[in-house]
């Protein structure tokens, strides 16, 4: 510290918190920077991966999911209605579903919607992912004994790794992943003692309990293990400080499992996912080896989750700091080594098809049956390389040369990140023309309620909520799922009246909502002729067309005059 902040007591104690609002401020810049200014976007598109459907007025995605999840936090408010009721997907087959997600993010992503819409919570939320993302690796590190610089390192590298930015396009579990370094500092601050143990103590049961109370099964089962690994590196810590930790270590306990057990209980329990995965679904899902060196993004699905490149500029400081620092403090070093190694085998063990003993093996570990993406714990490793990362930037005595060289990797690591990640992916508020509040709607092309471009059909809710035969869950009970089942055939032409009769008198439908750019070859659409179908319906007794808009047309259906029979 320079003469000057000795002599001024107020300008010494307010440095800190000036050195976080620099580094906040810069890393919410070169998230800009990576997102790309011109797609960085508020109320009117997300910021988000946008499939190759250019004719779509809300292109499907996971980020539409997340965003009606989230809005259902704000609709339950208005209603007195618990959040985990969805009371709107499938319910016009009399079927319920339970959705477990949205905590912690719907703390900020509410006001933030309350103010200026769904679209901009989710937007915010995106963007305060990369500061909190870096901040507490941050202070995980500085938490360690390290200096601001290789904290700021870490905290580049876990913010900005290759696979949380890919995930970061999409997928919940990015905007969550700050809760694992967060975790990981309220554990270490609780096993140095001092003055505010007890709070950093319960601190870490509370991350804990929000991490499996989030809804993010995957991210749930994997900040278990890394506690558990964590505290393992720390034993001597953890037995010197068991008996003045002891309340806050049964909170910890208590409240992940009771978490994890209501999870247990109430969703997966009574949903279609009840009995696991299969070791197929796993396996083509899984990372393969040679996808450790791929820099490159593919979008289709299955290889959007083989997804792992480390970063090369991450990997090697991080090498070079385990390396480097495995004298000074071994414990540590170790357990980064064992987070990485068992994230990376965890991940990639399920594609090693010439070892069907590993692949039986891995799909009896707990909760881990229920994976069909074996690559999301990737998450874990990203972190450990990050931690890692900065030893190599502390092995640099000299305060300046440290900064500099602090301030070149985490430039190379911004130059090494994927790029053309996300765009500004366009939606069309108020898509349903002529579907009021209250109406009961079936949405077409009828896709699987597994079928993630039915992502469209339940961001369309926000804007006129009511009763729909269909929807995109990965909870969905089987008798829902069954129900739904029944309008697939109604998707396609030719109309048969006889069919349309019975769905529309079974599920009381008053409105068909035909989503003409969802129709096509893609993998994302249905392969049928939109127009055909919505000129035989036309021409049908009982539907009448009750307006357009973009891409979409609806028909308002009197089931009464659909003619069947004599």
């Amino acid at each position: 510290r320079s003469p000057n902040l000795r002599k001024m007591p107020r300008l010494r104690a307010l440095h800190p918190a000036l050195w976080w609002a620099a580094y906040g401020l810069g890393v919410l810049g070169a998230a800009v920077v990576v997102i790309g200014p011109s797609h960085v976007a508020f109320d009117g598109a997300f910021m988000a991966w946008r499939p190759p459907l250019p004719s779509a007025a809300t292109s499907p995605g996971d980020h539409l999911q997340t965003s009606y999840f989230l809005w259902l936090w704000e609709d339950g408010l208005r209603h007195g209605r618990l959040p985990w009721r969805d009371v709107y997907q499938f319910a016009a087959t009399g079927h319920g579903v339970h959705q477990p997600f949205g905590w912690p993010l719907a703390l900020l992503a509410v006001p933030v919607s309350l103010v200026a819409g769904p679209v901009a919570a989710y937007n915010t939320l995106v963007l305060a992912a990369f500061v909190l993302a870096a901040a507490a690796t941050a202070g995980l590190v500085r938490a360690l004994g390290l200096s601001r610089s290789a904290a700021a390192v870490a905290g580049v590298a876990f913010a900005f790794a290759p696979y949380r930015l890919v995930q970061a396009t999409s997928h919940v579990n990015a905007l969550l992943a700050f809760l694992l370094p967060l975790l990981l500092l309220c554990i270490e601050k609780a096993l140095q003692g001092g003055r505010r143990q007890q709070l950093w103590g319960w601190g870490a049961a509370a991350a804990m309990a929000s991490i499996a109370g989030s809804g993010e099964g995957h991210l749930a089962v994997f900040a278990a293990g890394l506690a558990a690994v964590y505290l393992l590196g720390r034993w001597r810590a953890v037995r010197g400080q068991a008996r003045r930790l002891a309340g806050p270590a049964a909170a910890f306990v208590i409240g992940a499992a009771g978490a994890g057990l209501a999870l247990q209980h109430f969703v997966l329990g009574p949903s279609a996912a009840a009995g696991g995965r299969s070791v197929e679904e796993a396996s083509e899902a899984a990372p393969r080896l040679a996808n450790l060196a791929s820099r490159t993004h593919p979008y289709a699905w299955p290889l959007f989750e083989r997804y792992a490149y480390p970063g090369l500029v991450i990997a090697a400081l991080a090498l070079a700091g385990l390396v480097l620092w495995a004298r000074r403090r071994p414990a540590l070093v170790a357990t980064l080594a064992a987070l990485i190694a068992g994230a990376l085998v965890l991940a990639v063990g399920p594609s090693l098809e010439d070892h069907p003993g590993f692949q039986r093996a891995y799909r009896v570990i707990p909760f881990l049956a229920y994976s069909r993406v074996p690559g999301r714990i990737l998450i874990v490793s990203a972190l450990a390389l990050a931690v890692a990362a900065a030893l190599a930037v502390e092995q640099v005595r000299r305060a300046g040369l440290r900064a500099a060289l602090a301030l070149a990797a985490a430039g190379a690591m911004l130059v090494d990140a994927p790029s053309g990640l996300f765009a500004a992916n366009p939606v069309a508020r108020h898509a349903l023309p002529g579907v009021e509040r209250g109406d009961r709607v079936l949405d077409l092309p009828a896709f699987d309620p597994g079928h993630f471009t039915g992502a469209v059909y339940a961001f369309d809710l926000i804007d006129a909520p009511g009763p729909r035969v269909g929807g995109y869950s990965p909870f969905v009970t089987p008798a829902a799922g069954q129900a739904q089942a029944v309008t697939a055939p109604l998707s396609s032409p030719p109309v048969d009246p006889c069919r349309w009769k019975e769905a529309a008198q079974r599920f009381a439908i008053e409105r068909v909502a035909v989503h003409r750019s969802l129709y096509g070859p893609g993998r994302l659409q249905w392969a049928a002729d939109p127009e055909v179908l919505i000129a035989e319906l036309a021409a049908t007794p009982g539907f009448t067309r009750a307006g357009a808009k973009g891409d979409v047309v609806v028909f308002s259906v009197d089931p009464a005059r659909i003619p069947c029979g004599g």
